[in-house]
């Protein structure tokens, strides 16, 4: 529908190369504005010689983060304008050839909610534009 995403925050267990490739199309089709990426650390211990392709794919005009922490949340937050969306379920980036659930929801406090912790994350466990990183994840989330 030539929709411009203003905010794409990505928060997953893994994620394939196929998903990037989207991504991608995604960013130089200038569909979204900028994409955030948290990914699991299990995930990058399994994969870090991923980490260039997903850069160079990825890390275009300065509108790109990826971040790698303790999580195994699958959120997708979006923002379009004032329009703002909290997806969530059992389904990681990568095929899996299962039957996953998924559920949308119009909720722009559930997506202020999310945001707000993801936007923690990506500030103290990004990998590009690193921000010095502090104590453990939870105090971080919490402030405690």
């Amino acid at each position: 529908q030539n929709v411009l995403i203003d905010d794409l925050t990505l928060s997953t267990l893994s994620i394939s190369q196929d998903n990037v490739d989207s991504l991608h199309n995604l960013i130089v089709g200038d569909y979204v504005r900028e994409l955030n990426i948290v990914v699991s650390d299990y995930w990058y211990s399994h994969n870090r010689r991923n980490l260039p392709y997903i850069y160079e794919q990825l890390d275009v005009a300065d509108r790109f983060q990826f971040a790698v922490a303790g999580i195994h949340t699958k959120i997708t937050l979006m923002r379009i304008g004032d329009r703002k969306r909290v997806m969530h379920g059992a389904a990681n980036l990568r095929s899996s050839r299962s039957v996953e659930n998924f559920v949308i929801e119009t909720d722009p406090t559930g997506y202020d909610f999310h945001r707000a912790w993801h936007q923690t994350i990506l500030d103290h466990y990004g990998t590009i534009r690193k921000a010095v990183r502090a104590s453990a994840l939870y105090d971080l989330i919490t402030g405690e």
